[in-house]
């Protein structure tokens, strides 16, 4: 065959090579792609920028076409500069590890609900009966929903005489660190029964990881009235705090079903995969978590406070009409136990927002001070508590139970 033949037979070769392998990549990246990027992890990140790479090649080819001379010191300065950058990234987050949010921190890939919206709500995340793996770098564990989709045993029709005890909070609530049987919610239940044999009790476990007052207030009103309770106890921490300035509170809840979160910035993609931008977000324009002011900060602690009041006294009014009483209990980080103080100033006064509510951090203090040099009562990545101290929460939360409660409740019919 001439060489004239083979020529337009090499083209046709090398543009079918092309169109397989441009068809195999736009399959990866439909297929895998959003999953990737959902991911926030390292590899996203070096994904990202190798399409930045791949812009600057297509960028060197049109240069080419043009003209310009200097196409391949502008395409080899830019492969440069994209590899230093990814460099960069690497070692800010295997090397540094500053900046990282809570998920990164115990082993996941960011957390990132931040901002979203249009979002279509589920008061509980989980299916009935599902099965739900919990696995952490510290601790693992799966759990089942029951029928209302929350981590607790099936809950039947309330028998006569029983009194029953609804349990609200996030993560410390539901107890992520430690077994059902060993969250604060059961050991309180013990301690009750134990204390009142004669009664009957049940606590209900309806803690979910990430969930505040107002999403807890909204469970309750929209699904777990249904279990009857006589007492509703809602714990709140800090994270509350740090939860209605990304959220906002009840407004979140759209007509149409679904939620919006507050609006962050235009760049915020860019901050969930780049080290590079948090650093330059938080070290040189020395923005807040949330990437607000520290103005704007200060300003939405203040609303936090006045909205969690205010949901306070709507689970109060909910209860007087359908006949259950509220307590509140606020509870102390072990960070903040080390101290003896709340990070956010004045959270204590949140303990003024209920008829019924106690301040944990005292009898926290008390006892962590008293155990034994270098015991640890909580994850030291993860910073949930352990067993331990889920069990020293739930002392101080029987404790004040006990001291506003009668001896025995009526007895079962």
């Amino acid at each position: 065959m001439s060489e004239s033949k083979q020529q337009p037979t090499k083209k046709r070769i090398r543009l079918l090579v092309k169109a397989v392998l441009l068809f195999l990549f736009g399959g990866f990246c439909y297929d895998y792609v959003p999953v990737l990027l959902k991911s926030s992890s390292f590899a996203a990140t070096v994904f990202i920028y190798f399409l930045i790479a791949l812009i600057f090649i297509a960028l060197t080819f049109v240069l080419k076409r043009l003209g310009v001379k200097k196409y391949r010191e502008i395409l080899f300065s830019s492969l440069i500069l994209a590899s230093l950058l990814l460099g960069t990234e690497t070692i800010l987050r295997f090397v540094v590890k500053t900046h990282l949010d809570y998920c990164e921190t115990s082993g996941n890939p960011y957390r990132a609900r931040l901002f979203e919206q249009n979002i279509y709500t589920k008061e509980v995340p989980y299916d009935p009966f599902d099965t739900v793996w919990t696995s952490k770098t510290e601790f693992s564990y799966f759990r089942i929903p029951n029928e209302q989709g929350i981590f607790e045993k099936r809950i039947g029709a309330k028998r006569a005489g029983e009194k029953r005890f609804l349990c609200l909070g996030d993560s410390f609530t539901e107890g992520v660190g430690t077994t059902y049987d060993s969250t604060w919610v059961k050991n309180v239940e013990r301690l009750m029964q134990a204390a009142r044999p004669l009664s009957d009790i049940t606590f209900i476990n309806a803690g979910q990881s990430g969930n505040d007052p107002f999403a807890e207030y909204t469970l309750l009103k929209t699904k777990l009235m249904g279990y009857q309770p006589d007492w509703v106890i809602m714990m709140v921490n800090n994270s509350d705090i740090n939860e209605f300035i990304e959220r906002g509170g009840l407004e979140r809840y759209k007509s149409d079903g679904t939620i919006d979160y507050r609006k962050g910035p235009w760049w915020y993609q860019a901050y969930r995969y780049s080290y590079i931008v948090r650093h330059i977000a938080h070290d040189i324009f020395h923005l807040k978590d949330y990437l607000i002011s520290a103005e704007e900060h200060d300003k939405l602690v203040g609303e936090a406070y006045t909205a969690i009041s205010s949901i306070c006294k709507k689970m109060e009014k909910l209860g007087d009409e359908n006949g259950f009483k509220f307590v509140l209990v606020v509870q102390p980080m072990h960070y903040e136990i080390a101290v003896n103080k709340y990070a956010f100033p004045n959270f204590s006064s949140i303990n003024n927002a209920s008829k019924y509510s106690v301040d944990l951090m005292p009898y926290l203090v008390n006892h962590v001070k008293n155990l034994k040099p270098n015991t640890k009562y909580y994850w030291p990545l993860d910073v949930h508590y352990n067993t331990l101290g889920y069990q020293i929460v739930a002392d101080g939360i029987y404790h004040y139970l006990d001291s506003i409660l009668p001896p025995n409740f009526q007895a079962p019919q």
